[in-house]
């Protein structure tokens, strides 16, 4: 592929996040113009649904990135258990709703005991999959993700910041801020995952 051609299709990946970002905005405002009780948390929001779908695309292209590169597979295995564990704790509800109290817990630390020997036997390879991964262009964007959804989000939804800032407190203007960081925040882990998906399989640099 020349040069032109690498300058078009980023160009072209550039404007689908574009159009993705603000379909997102577009979500949160069909989501705020159906009426909640704020006294209830959400969990069947489009907002939640969408987060949940992000999250099944990050294990897909991780999954296909660690398949694509059998030496980068090792870190890439820790990246689909955190994901999977995160993908069970933003459904906790169901579980607790139609299993028991605190099973997703249980399962959570069974995803992490099993990531966690697999590491542990690929530990020759997980040294250089992780240097690999940090030079990688993609490793910022999912970094910025991160951050976003498990730092600044949470410290969004706090109350006290809310009944600062607002002369009547609405829970449920404070849930509907923090699912959309945390939405925004997933979005970002999304791209790092499809362009860390796409630098994998290219033949240069793919192993």
């Amino acid at each position: 592929m020349n040069n032109s051609s690498s300058i078009f299709y980023v160009i072209v990946r550039f404007l689908i996040y574009i159009i993705l970002v603000l379909g997102l905005t577009q979500l949160l405002f069909v989501d705020t113009s159906i009426t909640y009780d704020p006294e209830e948390v959400q969990e069947a929001t489009l907002t939640e649904w969408m987060q949940l779908t992000f999250l099944a695309f990050i294990l897909i292209f991780f999954f296909l990135a660690g398949n694509a590169s059998k030496v980068r597979k090792p870190f890439v295995n820790i990246l689909i258990g955190v994901t999977l564990i995160v993908f069970i704790r933003e459904v906790d509800w169901f579980f607790e709703s139609y299993i028991f109290y605190g099973s997703w817990q249980i399962l959570a630390l069974i995803i992490f005991t099993f990531f966690a020997i697999n590491s542990y036997r690929e530990r020759d390879l997980l040294s250089f999959s992780i240097k690999d991964f940090i030079k990688q262009p993609s490793f910022g964007i999912i970094l910025c993700g991160f951050l976003t959804t498990f730092v600044f989000a949470p410290v969004l939804g706090r109350l006290d910041f809310w009944v600062s800032v607002m002369d009547g407190y609405l829970r449920a203007i404070a849930n509907g801020a923090e699912e959309g960081v945390e939405l925004l925040g997933y979005f970002f882990i999304l791209v790092g995952a499809f362009e860390y998906f796409l630098n994998v399989k290219t033949p240069k640099i793919s192993t």
